[in-house]
């Protein structure tokens, strides 16, 4: 598929057809009342703390097709409108999920007519993950290929756009859209299949690709994550800016915190082999060899591998370092290092996890890590505090000018920004603990309990994120050394992320606010993440609110 495409341009003339490609903030009515969230990731977020109906784990569990996932909606928004309580509803998905029988509910084909008009839901739940919406309408396997295991990507964009054309056609059909309609969905296919034709032979075409849609097949060069053009996509493109390398290496409190731990590895890394993971300008690479590393191999896309090149070159360790330009998942490790000792990586996004790079250092660990293998960094604690920082406070009034719709649209942004460490009124609580050497890709999506205690009075505006980066290796006869990325200490270049509240609420000195956190990667763009909270204050619900990292 041609990166360069958005499906949301695919037809400017035809208001009809766009008005079932749903913009993801699009107001969306709760499934259980008359509320109305923002965005369809609220009203989901708020679907699953209210009432534990996981609407996206059921479409994937059971991998409901386009159809299934538009019946599910409407079989729960048409049972709340006959009078049906909600616990009864959510019983019943959760009956059929834990069954896995293809018979299922909401089967019935009157559930194809949308209870709610332009209903923003009925496009959000992402398509299954192992390979889209190859499925019959009962939700079993049908006889079409899945969208991997393709020799060619030709092979695979020609596959995935004829079902791309095929779905639009019946979906209009289904949705009521009249024939011009359905017939321009159908040209705009033809149109994108003839685009990626041309594509799938000239990858790298597009210097600057938007991040692909949710249903895009996965790269064959990149796994899921990021572009769909492999090491010419823009995120890999991005790392061949010196100025971002420059900026990384000059952060004191990161550099220093890793070349701390290779060097207290002592006889971990003494006389072995090091596998360093998007090796950038090979810092890391260079201090495991002067560390005493036999040989170490550094791995990545980006063309500032020419210059580490250079740089390893220059500081005469051309024996020890072997770098390879290209991704983790398709690179060919040398013949003399089958496997590794130790894995170095500095992945950590903001907010930790945005970039989705663990996954790729994860996939590494699995395949290269000999037994017993030492991973650095060993593990990373996420934390969470209360805060009152105004940032957005600045749109209300610029030199004498309104433009306060500016930081209501921001509200919906993960804001990455140095937050004061005054204006904190509780202390930071840990909410999540990332175990780098046992965490599976499947766990990088996930929900977790907070309790904060206020320990200053004031108005709670925000929440800050922040993480700590750990490496722990006393088990092992190393030494333990960690850093963190909170606004208490040394300010890094991850800085901090803060979620704005929409509605700010007074507390005081020795209230709690209690609630979960929900991160999960982003629908549209696999690197992103989208953050979800649940707040209560003093045991009153206070909000549920979503924000993007992208």
């Amino acid at each position: 598929m041609d990166p360069s495409r958005d499906d949301d341009d695919d037809d400017d003339d035809d208001d009809n057809w766009e008005g079932w490609a749903e913009p993801e903030d699009a107001p969306t009515t709760d499934l259980f009342s008359a509320r109305i969230f923002d965005s369809a990731a609220e009203c989901l977020a708020y679907a699953l703390s209210e009432h534990s109906l996981d609407l996206a784990a059921v479409v994937a569990e059971l991998r409901l097709d386009i159809y299934g996932r538009v019946k599910l909606v409407n079989y729960v928004r048409k049972g709340i409108a006959a009078g049906t309580s909600p616990s009864a509803i959510v019983a019943t998905v959760h009956a059929a999920r834990a069954d896995g029988a293809t018979a299922r509910p909401w089967d019935d084909d009157e559930y194809l007519r949308p209870v709610v008009p332009d209903d923003p839901l009925l496009y959000s739940l992402g398509a299954p993950a192992n390979g889209g919406d190859a499925f019959d309408d009962e939700g079993g396997a049908s006889d079409a290929p899945m969208l991997h295991g393709f020799e060619t990507d030709s092979d695979q964009a020609s596959l995935l756009l004829e079902t791309i054309q095929q779905m639009r056609t019946e979906m209009a059909s289904l949705l009521g859209l009249n024939d011009s309609a359905a017939a321009a969905a159908a040209g705009v296919a033809d149109e994108t299949a003839t685009d990626a034709a041309g594509a799938a032979g000239a990858a790298g075409s597009h210097p600057t690709p938007p991040p692909p849609p949710a249903a895009a097949a996965p790269a064959v060069t990149e796994g899921q994550y990021g572009s769909t053009d492999g090491p010419a996509s823009e995120y890999f493109a991005s790392y061949a800016k010196l100025s971002i390398h420059e900026q990384m290496l000059s952060d004191h409190v990161r550099t220093q915190g890793y070349k701390d731990a290779i060097e207290g590895l002592g006889p971990l890394v003494a006389g072995k082999a090091v596998l360093d993971v998007g090796c950038g300008t090979g810092i890391l690479s260079m201090i495991a060899a002067k560390a005493g590393a036999a040989r170490v191999v550094g791995v990545d896309a980006s063309e500032i591998l020419d210059y580490a090149q250079r740089i390893v070159a220059a500081n005469q360790l051309t024996t020890q370092v072997t770098l390879l330009r290209g991704t983790m998942e398709t690179i060919a490790m040398p013949e003399d290092v089958p496997k590794v000792d130790v894995i170095v990586s500095e992945w950590m996004g903001y907010a930790l996890l945005y970039e989705s790079m663990l996954p790729t250092v994860l996939w590494a660990r699995d395949k290269y890590l000999k037994p017993g293998g030492v991973m650095l960094p060993s593990a990373c604690e996420l934390f969470l505090a209360a805060s009152a920082n105004d940032r957005l406070g600045f749109w209300a009034d610029v030199y004498g000018f309104n433009m306060a719709c500016i930081a209501d649209e921001l509200l919906k942004e993960a804001s990455v920004e140095v937050v004061p460490a005054e204006a904190l009124l509780s202390s930071p609580a840990r909410f999540a603990t990332i175990d780098v050497t046992s965490v599976a890709d499947a766990e990088l999506d996930f929900s977790a309990p907070y309790r904060l205690e206020v320990t200053r009075a004031g108005t709670l505006r925000s929440f800050v994120l922040h993480f700590d980066t750990i490496f722990d290796y006393s088990a092992l006869g190393g030494q333990r050394t960690s850093f963190t990325t909170s606004c208490e200490d040394t300010p890094t270049h991850w800085k901090q992320t803060a979620l704005y509240l929409k509605e700010p609420a007074a507390v005081g000195v020795g209230d709690v606010i209690t609630g979960k956190v929900y991160l999960s990667r982003g629908l549209e763009y696999k690197r992103g993440y989208d953050i979800s909270l649940d707040v209560e204050h003093n045991g009153v619900r206070l909000v549920t609110q979503c924000w993007r990292l992208q």
